[in-house]
């Protein structure tokens, strides 16, 4: 709110007064003012108060300056505004004045230029990054931000937008071999986000998507002690049965008609949530298999279970899933879809069980499904 940034500002005006400005507060002023789009008030801010620094370069480690929150801030503001080089020109502006970007700020840009189909700037921008001699990890977040942003806003069903994906594919699986090239290990988002970029191919990749998840997981898993792979999977780490890479194989398979490729994915998953319970139902629905659907909502959302004071996980039978309106807005619809008194008397039943039953009250998109097919109907 740019009232809360006036009366900060006031405020600040005290404690400058008082002397007891330091990086903090310009650091909070800062953000305050991006927060509020008040961008030239940030800046007028860092011009007035960016702290000297001098750094003890003899141990070799990496320091960053008390005021790169601040700049960092206003770098992502800027990108995410639209307004790209603006962004640029603070990182060269916080240079002269002797700040040096962080791995955050590279994040927020790399990612930003991605977006804008700036791809060389891009990849110029992680060459400036792989010279912080950081550690291998913290650059991780960096290629993330590349891909994800190289796959963001490309794709469509057209010739055009689809050989512009498929070709933004073939830079990201690039990018992660050049990541494993420079031993900076890919996470699961970066593996998330490829088989995502995978699977809005025409058609889905969901062969080669799986195929660079097992891949993944035997040359990334740890050694024990004597050089042979440990057997255990870490559900977190990068495997079939990781939650967010099934959910996103999910997806694939829902794209590529193949519901049942995508029950198997889902099954994988030890204890499943509802974006993957939402994600399943959307992947049933897109296919036509709508019965599929409403059976694996029988089985996973269950309000006695879930609401149970001893909640038992024996089996995958046991698990209970809270929904959300995404749940029921994707089931109301594919429902209502149909047009028959019965598909209609489930849908009102299954309204009234969100409200009543869980609690959950219904967004814009499905009250605009249900007068839409209250109005088809006559």
């Amino acid at each position: 709110e740019i009232g809360d940034v006036n009366e900060a500002m006031e405020l600040s005006k005290i404690v400058e007064s008082k002397g007891l400005w330091d990086h903090v507060t310009t650091n909070t002023l800062v953000k305050a003012a991006v927060t509020a789009e008040e961008f030239e008030m940030a800046e007028d801010i860092l011009s007035m108060h960016t702290a000297s620094f001098s750094v003890d370069t003899a141990n070799g480690r990496h320091v960053n300056h008390p005021n790169i929150e601040a700049y960092t801030e206003l770098v992502n503001g800027y990108a995410k505004a639209g307004h790209l080089d603006k962004g640029l020109g603070m990182m060269q502006l916080m240079r002269k004045r002797g700040v040096e970007p962080n791995e955050y700020t590279y994040t927020c840009i790399v990612g930003a230029l991605a977006r804008s189909n700036k791809v060389r700037q891009a990849k110029k921008m992680i060459e400036y990054a792989l010279n912080l001699n950081l550690p291998r990890k913290k650059l991780t977040p960096i290629y993330n931000a590349f891909i994800s942003g190289l796959l963001s806003d490309n794709w469509s069903d057209n010739v055009e937008g689809q050989a512009s994906h498929a070709a933004s594919v073939i830079d990201a699986l690039s990018m992660l071999q050049e990541m494993q090239d420079l031993n900076i290990r890919p996470n699961v988002v970066t593996v998330s986000v490829v088989i995502d970029g995978l699977g809005r191919c025409n058609p889905p990749r969901c062969n080669d998507a799986k195929d660079l998840v097992q891949h993944l997981e035997f040359t990334l898993r740890p050694k024990s002690g004597t050089g042979y792979t440990r057997p255990d999977v870490n559900a977190r780490g990068i495997s079939l049965s990781n939650r967010k890479i099934a959910t996103a194989l999910i997806r694939a398979y829902g794209r590529g008609n193949d519901v049942e490729s995508a029950m198997k994915a889902f099954r994988r998953i030890s204890v499943p949530d509802v974006v993957a319970l939402n994600t399943l139902i959307d992947a049933c629905c897109r296919c036509d298999q709508l019965k599929i659907a409403l059976e694996v909502f029988g089985k996973y959302v269950s309000f006695e279970r879930w609401n149970s004071d001893i909640p038992t996980i024996d089996s995958a039978d046991d698990i209970a899933i809270k929904p959300d309106v995404v749940t029921y807005t994707t089931l109301i619809s594919s429902l209502l879809q149909l047009k028959s008194k019965a598909a209609t008397k489930r849908a009102i039943k299954m309204y009234r069980d969100m409200k009543q039953t869980w609690m959950i009250y219904p967004d814009t998109f499905l009250v605009d499904t249900i007068l839409s097919a209250m109005i088809s109907s006559g």
